[in-house]
């Protein structure tokens, strides 16, 4: 048994436990979110919500969990009993909340790592249900602290593949995937034209927007599932396209020429070559990007952008 002056304190502290048992998953919500945190801030309203519920635990008139001087007996309050499953709840929301920003934010949208995702959400949750229903102290807390680790490496391998101005996959990852894939049927070229003009007259702030900008049209014209698109150096961007026919090919090239030459008022330079005869990489690469540096001329000389001709045959 425990002394009386005991009981206060231990309903204190308990409340405590409680109420901060949410702030994990929504610290790994702002660390996902990384800079975009101002555009989330109602995601505290629940965590809020909660603690006003749990703050009425303080106090013995409007305690719905009490505690006896037995350490491990507690009663729930039968009128009140449900506001105990507030931090459930919220919980349960922060979970599905981070599911959804995973989702949404890691742009390859690769069906076995969103699974993982789910998968390890959903078990969180039912860890906290279970502890929920059956009152088995802690269980949520200990499952969602490992489910919290897993969730950084989880994080951290996406983020060390993604270049963080663009979210284009990057160099690296591009390496790593093109030795390993055998199943690339075309190399897309493409240079930023009038960067450095940028970055002198506007200041290199303007230029990052702008490489933001041409990435993120590179990515939607980019066909999901059939090609991966990369940022593989300061203006440099590709496309590699997996089991694309020719006119697939020459279809996404267009898109990319519409979409960025002549609906923004940025420029890129394009280039691009087939693999007929499984050629290396290494080969493909300098067939489109020699293509991709005649574009390039001519553009700055404001003559014909050339994407019409036969690309180059590797050898």
């Amino acid at each position: 048994d425990l002394p009386g002056w005991c009981v206060p304190l231990r309903r204190t502290l308990s409340t405590i436990g409680y109420m901060i048992r949410p702030i994990p998953t929504l610290g790994l919500i702002y660390a996902t979110l990384n800079n975009q945190t101002k555009k989330i801030r109602f995601l505290w309203v629940p965590l809020a919500v909660e603690w006003v519920i749990y703050i009425w635990n303080l106090f013995p008139q409007t305690a719905f969990i009490t505690y006896t001087d037995n350490l491990f007996d507690f009663n729930h309050n039968p009128f009140l009993a449900f506001l105990r499953y507030s931090v459930f709840i919220v919980g349960a929301l922060y979970l599905v909340a981070l599911t959804i920003i995973s989702a949404v934010i890691f742009k390859d949208k690769n069906k076995v790592e969103i699974a993982t995702l789910v998968v390890l959400a959903f078990n969180v949750f039912a860890a906290y249900l279970v502890e929920a229903i059956w009152n088995i102290n802690e269980v949520g807390s200990q499952v969602a602290s490992v489910g919290a680790l897993f969730y950084f490496i989880f994080v951290l391998l996406k983020v060390i593949k993604i270049d963080p101005l663009t979210g284009l996959y990057n160099r690296q990852t591009f390496y790593s995937n093109a030795k390993k894939n055998r199943r690339i049927s075309a190399f897309i070229s493409l240079d930023m034209n009038g960067l450095k003009f940028i970055n002198d007259n506007f200041g290199h702030a303007k230029g990052d927007e702008a490489l933001a900008a041409v990435g993120g049209l590179i990515y939607k014209c980019t066909p999901k599932g059939k090609a991966l698109a990369y940022r593989i150096g300061g203006d440099e961007f590709c496309v590699v396209c997996y089991d694309m026919n020719k006119n697939q090919i020459q279809s996404t090239i267009h898109v990319l020429d519409l979409t960025i030459n002549k609906q923004t008022e940025y420029k890129v330079a394009i280039g691009y070559a087939y693999r007929d005869n499984n050629e290396p990489m290494d080969v493909l690469m300098k067939a489109a990007d020699e293509m991709m540096y005649e574009v390039k001329d001519a553009m700055k000389k404001d003559s014909t952008k050339l994407l019409k001709k036969q690309p180059r045959r590797t050898r």
